[in-house]
């Protein structure tokens, strides 16, 4: 759980140390995006139903004892709480779907981090609600409101259609990374690669919507099999949509800091490591795309990945692999190549 994770759980339990736990027992609740904390004490006497997209988020709450639904949820819940993302679309979406799950007396609570547009979460909030009460703790806001309170609906509907990016061709959903425009990055390594062979078994190391792959695909190629992995659950169906005309996808929901299933080590990996934690710099992330893309690399084959300019990457490259050159450096990114 990073800083930003831990702050909203914080504050939830604050909250709820200012009501009764007998006033939850038996009632139905419905997580969203949520992390399990210390805040779920307050809730062991209610049944919970948990959406997360997060394979790490995943097991953590098996663990707890609570497995996460994979489908739409069944309405009429008492309370919906929900925890509110840097992406503005998804947290829309996630919040009409609250509402919508909620019987008419039902209460809806929201956790937003002060980084990830709280003032304009709660006057979202005000449109829809006619009171909405606001609890500030640990860099955090817990806002709560009643659905015999609401005014208003957002009608969005979930789970929501796949929608084009910048007529690109790739379809993504609301809170995938790079729903908005085509990574910069990621093109720049496309634009770096298009010299290259490709052949064998490929990796995409957090493959997202599959971008990187699908452009590898558009080249003459002799690529026989593609590995995908991603922690989130809407990028690996993406990627599967996205890619469905090549006939041998291995699509792998998995927490990419573990270990990452293969049949065999692979003949190269691309990836454009992600850097961000919630809303804080994460260095040791990438590092760890890194080692894993060493792990199911076979012996004399490269690595091809992308990242922002000023992050301290080469020693790490240089850890794992016998040959790191830089193919390209520009426009705030830089281009690796690491053979193993």
């Amino acid at each position: 759980m990073d800083a930003t994770q831990k702050a909203c759980c914080e504050a939830l339990d604050y909250f709820f140390q200012q009501i009764s736990p007998s006033d939850l027992s038996g009632k139905r609740i419905l997580i969203l995006q949520g992390f399990p904390a210390s805040y779920t004490k307050h809730l062991k006497t209610a049944q919970i139903d948990v959406l997360t997209y997060c394979a790490r988020t995943h097991q953590k709450w098996i663990q707890q004892g609570i497995t996460p639904i994979t489908t739409a949820p069944t309405g009429d819940y008492d309370l919906v709480i929900q925890f509110a993302s840097k992406s503005e679309s998804e947290t829309s979406l996630h919040l009409s779907l609250g509402i919508d799950q909620l019987h008419t007396d039902g209460h809806f609570i929201g956790i937003v981090h002060n980084r990830m547009g709280s003032t304009r979460y709660r006057k979202h909030l005000e449109t829809l609600f006619s009171e909405v009460e606001i609890l500030s703790k640990s860099k955090a806001r817990v806002c709560s409101a009643t659905r015999k309170d609401l005014t208003s609906t957002l009608d969005l509907t979930f789970p929501p259609e796949p929608k084009e990016i910048s007529k690109s061709g790739y379809k993504t959903l609301p809170g995938v990374y790079g729903e908005k425009a085509i990574d910069a990055g990621s093109a720049l390594l496309v634009k770096t690669l298009q010299s290259e062979h490709w052949s064998g078994i490929g990796a995409d190391i957090g493959c997202g919507y599959g971008y990187l792959s699908g452009e590898i695909l558009k080249t003459r190629h002799r690529v026989k099999q593609l590995w995908l992995y991603d922690i989130d659950s809407r990028a690996i169906e993406m990627s599967k949509l996205n890619l469905s005309h090549f006939p041998s996808l291995h699509s792998h929901w998995v927490d990419i800091c573990s270990e990452l299933p293969t049949e065999r080590p692979v003949h190269w990996v691309v990836m454009n490591p992600p850097f961000h934690s919630g809303s804080t710099q994460d260095f040791e992330l990438g590092k760890r795309f890194i080692a894993q893309a060493a792990q199911i690399l076979r012996q004399g084959s490269p690595l091809f990945m992308v990242s922002n300019q000023h992050l301290p990457y080469e020693d790490t490259l240089h850890t794992h692999f016998r040959s790191v050159v830089k193919l390209t450096e520009e426009n705030g990114f830089k281009c690796h190549k690491a053979i193993k």
